[in-house]
Protein backbone atom coordinates (compact mmCIF):
# COMPACT_ATOMS: atom_id res chain seq x y z
CA UNK A 1 0.00 0.00 0.00
CA UNK A 2 1.34 3.43 -0.96
CA UNK A 3 1.52 6.41 1.36
CA UNK A 4 0.41 9.85 0.18
CA UNK A 5 3.31 12.27 0.13
CA UNK A 6 3.22 15.76 1.66
CA UNK A 7 5.79 18.52 1.25
CA UNK A 8 7.14 17.91 4.75
CA UNK A 9 7.25 14.09 4.49
CA UNK A 10 10.41 12.56 5.95
CA UNK A 11 11.24 8.89 6.44
CA UNK A 12 13.60 7.60 9.14
CA UNK A 13 16.23 5.86 7.00
CA UNK A 14 16.87 2.91 9.30
CA UNK A 15 13.20 1.91 9.41
CA UNK A 16 13.48 0.74 5.80
CA UNK A 17 14.51 -2.90 5.70
CA UNK A 18 17.11 -3.88 3.11
CA UNK A 19 15.31 -5.23 0.04
CA UNK A 20 11.91 -3.71 0.84
CA UNK A 21 10.25 -0.77 -0.91
CA UNK A 22 8.28 2.13 0.54
CA UNK A 23 5.84 3.45 -2.08
CA UNK A 24 4.49 7.00 -2.26
CA UNK A 25 1.60 8.39 -4.30
CA UNK A 26 2.02 12.01 -5.30
CA UNK A 27 -1.11 14.12 -5.57
CA UNK A 28 -0.53 17.52 -3.96
CA UNK A 29 -3.42 19.40 -2.39
CA UNK A 30 -4.30 22.97 -3.37
CA UNK A 31 -2.53 24.48 -0.34
CA UNK A 32 0.67 22.55 -1.12
CA UNK A 33 0.56 23.58 -4.78
CA UNK A 34 0.09 27.20 -3.68
CA UNK A 35 3.11 26.92 -1.34
CA UNK A 36 5.28 25.60 -4.16
CA UNK A 37 4.01 28.29 -6.53
CA UNK A 38 5.04 30.99 -4.06
CA UNK A 39 8.40 29.34 -3.39
CA UNK A 40 9.37 29.15 -7.07
CA UNK A 41 7.44 32.21 -8.36
CA UNK A 42 5.10 30.18 -10.56
CA UNK A 43 1.81 31.77 -11.50
CA UNK A 44 0.05 28.48 -10.90
CA UNK A 45 0.94 24.86 -10.25
CA UNK A 46 -1.98 22.84 -11.59
CA UNK A 47 -1.02 19.20 -11.38
CA UNK A 48 1.67 17.27 -9.57
CA UNK A 49 1.02 13.55 -9.86
CA UNK A 50 3.16 10.46 -9.84
CA UNK A 51 4.70 7.68 -7.84
CA UNK A 52 7.95 7.33 -5.91
CA UNK A 53 9.65 4.33 -4.36
CA UNK A 54 12.24 4.41 -1.59
CA UNK A 55 14.58 1.50 -0.90
CA UNK A 56 17.79 0.72 0.92
CA UNK A 57 20.14 -0.38 -1.86
CA UNK A 58 23.32 -0.89 0.20
CA UNK A 59 24.56 -0.47 3.76
CA UNK A 60 24.13 3.22 4.57
CA UNK A 61 22.67 4.04 1.13
CA UNK A 62 19.02 4.61 0.13
CA UNK A 63 17.54 5.40 -3.27
CA UNK A 64 14.44 7.47 -4.05
CA UNK A 65 13.17 6.86 -7.56
CA UNK A 66 10.04 7.56 -9.57
CA UNK A 67 8.18 9.59 -12.20
CA UNK A 68 6.24 12.80 -11.63
CA UNK A 69 3.99 14.64 -14.08
CA UNK A 70 3.84 18.40 -13.55
CA UNK A 71 1.70 21.15 -15.13
CA UNK A 72 2.67 24.74 -14.33
CA UNK A 73 2.00 28.28 -15.49
CA UNK A 74 4.90 30.72 -15.37
CA UNK A 75 5.39 34.31 -16.50
CA UNK A 76 7.12 34.84 -19.86
CA UNK A 77 10.59 36.30 -19.26
CA UNK A 78 10.04 38.91 -21.98
CA UNK A 79 6.38 39.93 -21.81
CA UNK A 80 5.12 38.58 -18.48
CA UNK A 81 2.33 36.70 -20.29
CA UNK A 82 1.29 33.36 -18.76
CA UNK A 83 3.13 30.38 -20.27
CA UNK A 84 1.82 26.89 -19.59
CA UNK A 85 4.22 23.95 -19.43
CA UNK A 86 3.74 20.27 -18.80
CA UNK A 87 6.68 17.96 -18.23
CA UNK A 88 7.67 14.68 -16.64
CA UNK A 89 10.40 14.37 -14.05
CA UNK A 90 12.34 11.12 -13.77
CA UNK A 91 13.51 11.51 -10.20
CA UNK A 92 16.46 9.45 -9.02
CA UNK A 93 18.36 10.47 -5.93
CA UNK A 94 20.43 8.65 -3.34
CA UNK A 95 20.92 9.39 0.33
CA UNK A 96 23.90 8.26 2.41
CA UNK A 97 25.08 8.37 6.03
CA UNK A 98 28.32 10.09 5.10
CA UNK A 99 30.42 10.80 2.04
CA UNK A 100 33.57 8.80 1.45
CA UNK A 101 36.71 10.38 0.09
CA UNK A 102 35.96 10.68 -3.58
CA UNK A 103 38.72 11.82 -5.89
CA UNK A 104 36.73 11.90 -9.11
CA UNK A 105 33.32 13.42 -9.81
CA UNK A 106 31.18 12.16 -12.67
CA UNK A 107 28.57 14.72 -13.74
CA UNK A 108 26.36 11.94 -15.14
CA UNK A 109 26.05 10.07 -11.85
CA UNK A 110 22.92 10.02 -9.70
CA UNK A 111 22.57 12.92 -7.23
CA UNK A 112 23.73 11.95 -3.74
CA UNK A 113 22.69 13.79 -0.57
CA UNK A 114 23.32 13.26 3.11
CA UNK A 115 20.60 12.09 5.47
CA UNK A 116 19.09 14.92 7.53
CA UNK A 117 19.19 13.85 11.19
CA UNK A 118 18.97 10.22 10.09
CA UNK A 119 15.93 10.92 7.92
CA UNK A 120 15.29 11.05 4.17
CA UNK A 121 13.49 14.32 3.27
CA UNK A 122 11.20 12.86 0.60
CA UNK A 123 8.89 15.90 0.41
CA UNK A 124 11.74 18.41 0.17
CA UNK A 125 13.44 16.29 -2.47
CA UNK A 126 10.24 16.40 -4.54
CA UNK A 127 10.05 20.20 -4.14
CA UNK A 128 13.64 20.70 -5.25
CA UNK A 129 13.25 18.52 -8.34
CA UNK A 130 10.15 20.46 -9.41
CA UNK A 131 12.01 23.76 -8.99
CA UNK A 132 15.05 22.55 -10.91
CA UNK A 133 13.14 20.86 -13.76
CA UNK A 134 10.71 23.71 -14.41
CA UNK A 135 11.61 25.74 -17.53
CA UNK A 136 14.21 28.32 -16.50
CA UNK A 137 13.31 30.88 -19.19
CA UNK A 138 9.63 30.43 -20.12
CA UNK A 139 8.77 32.30 -23.29
CA UNK A 140 5.39 32.98 -24.87
CA UNK A 141 5.03 31.87 -28.50
CA UNK A 142 4.04 35.29 -29.85
CA UNK A 143 6.92 37.24 -28.27
CA UNK A 144 9.46 38.58 -30.81
CA UNK A 145 13.10 37.61 -30.54
CA UNK A 146 15.23 40.62 -29.72
CA UNK A 147 18.21 41.15 -32.02
CA UNK A 148 21.62 42.21 -30.79
CA UNK A 149 22.97 45.70 -31.53
CA UNK A 150 23.97 46.36 -35.12
CA UNK A 151 27.68 46.98 -35.39
CA UNK A 152 29.20 49.33 -37.94
CA UNK A 153 32.69 49.30 -39.36
CA UNK A 154 33.93 46.05 -37.84
CA UNK A 155 37.63 45.64 -38.11
CA UNK A 156 39.22 42.32 -38.91
CA UNK A 157 40.57 41.31 -35.52
CA UNK A 158 39.12 39.09 -32.78
CA UNK A 159 38.07 41.89 -30.41
CA UNK A 160 36.66 44.32 -32.98
CA UNK A 161 33.03 43.56 -32.07
CA UNK A 162 33.80 43.94 -28.37
CA UNK A 163 35.41 47.35 -28.89
CA UNK A 164 32.30 48.48 -30.84
CA UNK A 165 30.07 47.53 -27.90
CA UNK A 166 32.17 49.67 -25.55
CA UNK A 167 31.51 52.84 -27.61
Amino acid sequence: MAETIKLDTTVPAYTIAHGSLVHFDICLKETERRQLSERFAFIKLKDVMGKLALAQIADGCWELKGNINVAITQACVVSGQPVESTFMIELEERFVDSFSDQTEIDAMEVDVDLLVNGEIPVGECLCQWIGVCAPAWPRAKNVPVLDGPELEHTENHPFARLSELKK
